[in-house]
């Protein structure tokens, strides 16, 4: 009869494996997310010269490399032979929706405001899984939502600008990104994450694809680099982030995701000369310590956040 061991009975070997295992995570999730803020880095960089469809189109065709890796290593073709087609579109749309707003917004704001407000996701996610999932939200998860938006507000700046059409944008493609979480969720019951990340990669470059000859702008030597390593770092990062998560405990890796605002504030500094304001700071802050709080709830509750259990959105 196979036994099990209880968590609160496990012996050094274990303890010192399970050690091992969430500082491996631990250091490949700080990759990922420098991968992620270098790319998001590229992606401002290139959209002061070339357009929105350009710039997505290339990062999902460079990223078929790691992706279709990814798929291969999983089972192979195969598993696009899926009887979920139709959610598998409307996943991979939203998906193409929600990459285009974020890559816009970019060129339009700098990398720290942007990065701070998309730190809304869990909020987002939180929220939609009563409606969507009913599941039930204690008061006090309910009460990191709202401060959560309260930190967003704050980013913001409540002020005749504060309507500003990029961080709006932004706000939108949170939610919708939200709402392609919890879809997955519902389809991780029967898909297997590399399908869901094949069907994502693949109708973005179809559809940018169809879209790009009226949009068109031949690039530099050097800018053919610049797509390359969008599409890369943004694979890579896919599958180092998705690693991490499989080896190691959600609650333990999951907050050095905030260590993108780091970054941005970093490039945006460099390359740009972008200062953050005080209430970029603070509104961050506050941001990210309604996400981790939500993060604690989750593992409280003896189960991974929802954002972490199947599949991670940065497909």
């Amino acid at each position: 009869m196979a036994t099990t061991t209880s968590p609160g009975l496990m012996g050094p070997a274990a303890t010192s494996r399970t050690t091992t295992s969430n500082a491996s995570g631990i250091i490949f999730m700080a990759f990922a997310i420098s991968f992620f803020a270098m790319q998001n880095g590229l992606v401002k960089w290139l959209a002061a010269d070339y357009g929105t469809v350009q710039i997505v189109f290339f990062r999902h065709a460079f990223a078929l490399l790691p992706i279709g890796y990814f798929l291969w290593r999983s089972g192979g073709i195969s598993l696009l032979r899926s009887s979920r087609k139709p959610e598998h579109l409307l996943r991979s749309l939203l998906s193409l929706v929600s990459t285009g707003s974020i890559f816009y917004a970019f060129g339009q704001m700098p990398l720290a405001n942007a990065t701070a407000i998309a730190f809304t996701v869990p909020i987002f996610i939180t929220a939609l899984s009563v409606p969507l999932l009913g599941e039930q939200v204690g008061w006090r998860r309910w009460g990191a939502v709202f401060v959560g938006f309260a930190g967003v507000l704050v980013v913001l700046r409540p002020g005749p600008d504060m309507l500003d059409p990029a961080s709006l944008l932004i706000i939108g493609a949170c939610l919708i990104i939200a709402y392609t979480m919890i879809l997955s969720r519902q389809m991780s019951r029967t898909e297997h994450t590399a399908t869901i990340a094949g069907y994502v990669t693949l109708v973005s470059v179809a559809v940018t694809g169809a879209i790009l000859p009226f949009t068109w702008i031949a690039p530099t030597p050097t800018d053919w680099l610049l797509f390359a390593g969008i599409g890369l770092l943004g694979g890579l990062g896919f599958l180092l982030v998705t690693h991490a998560y499989r080896i190691s405990q959600a609650a333990v890796v999951a907050p050095f995701e905030y260590i993108h605002i780091l970054w941005a504030i970093t490039l945006g500094y460099l390359v740009w000369g972008e200062i953050p304001g005080t209430n970029v700071a603070i509104g961050a802050l506050i941001v990210i310590a309604s996400g981790l709080y939500i993060v604690h709830r989750e593992t409280v509750r003896g189960r991974p956040p929802l954002a972490r259990r199947k599949l991670h959105p940065r497909v």
